[in-house]
């Protein structure tokens, strides 16, 4: 063969080599920066909207892989972070979501979980049970994130979310700088009876509720035992939010009442209670002008200024 020719293939396959070495280098540095952005989660999927990036995550917990979504701020180096706890048994919503990007905004690093047995993530619901173990295995990897940081974390929910806020505060108390309780079930054996006397025994006979409590406190006492955060008061050693809603039909105020008397009687600091008197349940997320009125959704975007205020008092300034 001709010199020239075989000069030709040779540079010809130096051309693949360089293009195949590029390609490789591409990919190493889509990988590398993924895991930077989610060291120690699997990212599952990422979009930027207004300069928020938003990471569909999974991670294991427990003997399970579980799902979440992780908000970065447009604001470069090292950011406070809240683990951002939903209220129900249906994943992380369009409501929770619209929060998240609104607290990433404010320059924190957020981490909305994706509990067990909901959303894509294996395992069954077990309502303030495992759920604190998914939501404090995400807190220790986030602690990890390059733009975390560790030592200014606050851990925050609304109804159900709100319970495994405090229960997890409650059993990792060096890991979170403050804890805010939105509507939370705070003695679930007192709540339970409210829901039979106010709205009868069907309200705590769907699948879930007798999977979870059978028949009631004398029935299941244990189950009832474990979710309750009154039983951990003596354990909440961190500044503490709590707000709760005067027309709320499904956590009555009465519920933040009887957290204060455990604080109390464990010697604790009171927490500071927030009363709205407009408002019902899930209050952070009221938007709709056909469902409120104007003076409730105005209310409603006070409570979410007292909570965002607290998170800059406890993460940002001291």
């Amino acid at each position: 063969m001709p010199f020239a020719e075989r000069a030709k293939l040779r540079l010809a396959d130096l051309l693949v080599v360089i293009t195949c070495c590029a390609l490789g280098w591409v990919g190493c540095s889509n990988a590398a920066s993924e895991t930077n952005v989610a060291p120690g989660f699997t990212v599952l999927g990422t979009t930027n909207e207004n300069g928020i990036t938003a990471v569909e995550v999974s991670y294991p917990s427990d003997s399970l892989t579980v799902r979440g979504f992780l908000y970065l701020p447009k604001k470069s180096g090292r950011r406070p972070a809240v683990i951002f706890n939903h209220g129900g048994v249906s994943g992380v919503s369009v409501d929770v979501k619209r929060r998240s990007r609104d607290l990433a905004d404010k320059g924190y690093v957020v981490f909305a979980p994706t509990y067990r047995g909901e959303g894509g993530s294996q395992g069954r619901i077990e309502v303030a049970a495992g759920e604190v173990n998914d939501v404090l295995i995400a807190a220790d990897l986030l602690s990890r994130n390059p733009r975390v940081q560790a030592d200014r974390m606050a851990i925050a929910g609304s109804s159900h979310g709100a319970l495994i806020s405090v229960l997890a505060a409650a059993r990792a108390p060096d890991r979170f700088r403050c804890v805010v309780d939105a509507c939370g079930v705070m003695d679930v054996v007192t709540w339970y009876q409210f829901l039979v006397d106010s709205k009868g025994v069907q309200a705590v006979s769907d699948s879930l509720s007798l999977a979870i409590y059978g028949n009631g406190p004398a029935d299941r006492p244990d189950a009832f035992k474990v979710r309750q955060a009154t039983r951990v008061a003596a354990d909440i050693h961190i500044p503490m939010l709590m707000q709760y809603a005067k027309q709320d039909t499904i956590v009555p105020l009465g519920q933040a009442q009887l957290f204060l008397q455990a604080m109390s009687k464990a010697g604790k600091p009171a927490p500071q209670l927030l009363i709205y008197e407009q408002l019902g349940h899930a209050f952070w997320f009221w938007n709709d002008s056909k469902s409120h009125t104007k003076e409730q959704l105005e209310e409603a975007e006070k409570s979410w200024k007292d909570f965002t205020e607290f998170l800059e008092d406890h993460l940002k300034k001291s």
